[in-house]
């Protein structure tokens, strides 16, 4: 048995680009679940006291990042958690490793239409989003994903997309699916 297998189950890690619903079905995941929920992306802005723009505007997104690869070294020592990581996670290749060996990755995936629409009506994108590029939103958001898509495809084990899906359609697929992993899986657990 590989040690992937092994922590098969022990958390569920959530990775995609920013408004894909990470955040949002995380919560929802954990609640039907049982498993305690974690926002990493509202676990940094709460340790350090500062926005997520004002901590890459007082210290850059190398900073940011330092901060939430270390985050995700702590969390790693936990089992049984629902994490919604931050979008930008996959880019240290440390990270992609960690998150393979934590548990189920699953891929929240969504057109860049609706991505741009929901970031557009976010009213806290300014402070817990900030741009990623001098680019306008739209081009930003097809860079990036284009960018960052080869990432998520090599961490995931489950992608659910998230465009046309309501909240609770898209947790009720990713249990589907995790149960039915569940009973197929010789480990039995989640």
């Amino acid at each position: 048995m590989t040690d992937r297998e092994n922590k098969r189950g022990d958390n569920i890690l959530l990775v995609g680009y920013r408004g894909t619903g990470k955040s949002t079905l995380g919560k929802r995941l954990a609640d039907v679940s049982g498993m305690p929920f974690i926002d990493m992306d509202q676990t940094i802005v709460e340790e350090k006291g500062s926005s997520i723009s004002e901590i890459v505007e007082d210290h850059g997104w190398s900073f940011f990042r330092t901060l939430e690869k270390n985050l995700l070294i702590r969390l790693s020592k936990g089992k049984g958690q629902v994490i919604a990581t931050g979008g930008g996670v996959v880019l240290n290749a440390k990270n992609r490793t960690l998150l393979r060996e934590m548990g189920r990755v699953v891929w929240l995936q969504s057109d860049p239409e609706k991505i741009v629409t929901r970031l557009t009506q976010d009213k806290t994108r300014k402070e817990q989003r900030p741009a990623l590029s001098d680019l306008d939103l739209w081009k930003e958001t097809n860079l990036i994903l284009q960018e960052r898509s080869p990432l998520y495809e090599n961490v995931h084990d489950i992608a659910v997309n998230t465009s046309e899906s309501t909240v609770g359609e898209c947790v009720d697929e990713i249990i589907r699916i995790l149960h039915i992993e569940r009973t197929l899986s010789p480990l039995g657990g989640l």
